[in-house]
């Protein structure tokens, strides 16, 4: 599995453990249902802007989202 797949997967745990649909979570973070889509299907990576959306609003890590190791994860 690709990174941008990996991270596709993880924001579509995180949108159906929030029981939010694409046009629900796209308006949480402020991009669009296609957007979303693109994402979970790991078409694109999230911009910044999005990705720290996504870590603010879901209380999430951007460390957990990006799958970043940490020196302290080890």
């Amino acid at each position: 599995m690709d990174t941008r797949e990996g991270i596709g997967k993880k924001v579509r745990h995180i949108r159906k453990e929030m029981q939010k649909s694409q046009e629900e979570f796209a308006e949480l973070i402020d991009v669009t249902p296609e957007t979303v889509s693109n994402l979970e299907r790991g078409l694109v990576f999230p911009c910044l802007r999005t990705a720290v959306y996504i870590a603010e609003r879901c209380e999430v890590s951007l460390d957990d989202l990006l799958d970043i190791d940490t020196p302290d994860s080890k």
